[in-house]
């Protein structure tokens, strides 16, 4: 499998655990507010029962924001290859190789590092539309695009 397939399938797998984190969550406060039902009553419930409600909304909105980048994600053609840095582009810069998918931090695959990061994060906003041999200066240092793909 390519690189960049890798990459993407790495990316689809971690926001997926994501989902599936936040399901169990929202699953597990529901069925503690349900046993805060049968065994408590007064203040006591009602601050719980808020509590477990407030737990459950958390989870539900780090789950709906999951799915919309598992969206995004999945809407990737890995085999695409860029003019311009772009979502789903993979580049080697003169300071280490960068994919512009979803923020993962740091994924080793074949023995080298690449930096899995957002789009729209602040470096991913420095690089976005540039192309090979174009310079990128982000917190003091500078990047020269040496590939693109």
């Amino acid at each position: 499998m390519e690189v960049k397939q890798q990459l993407l399938q790495t990316c689809i797998d971690h926001v997926k655990s994501r989902i599936d984190t936040a399901n169990s969550a929202i699953a597990e406060a529901r069925e503690a507010a349900n046993s805060e039902t049968k065994s408590s009553a007064g203040d006591k419930y009602e601050t719980g029962r808020a509590m477990m409600q407030q737990e459950i909304e958390k989870n539900a909105t780090q789950a709906g924001e999951a799915q919309k980048l598992l969206q995004v994600l999945k809407s990737i053609d890995p085999s695409k290859i860029p003019v311009t840095v772009q979502l789903g582009s993979m580049v080697k810069t003169s300071l280490g190789h960068y994919y512009f998918a979803a923020s993962l931090g740091k994924v080793s695959l074949g023995g080298k590092d690449y930096f899995v990061i957002s789009p729209g994060s602040p470096l991913g906003q420095a690089f976005f539309g540039k192309k090979k041999g174009d310079k990128v200066t982000f917190m003091g240092q500078t990047h020269l695009i040496e590939e693109l793909s």
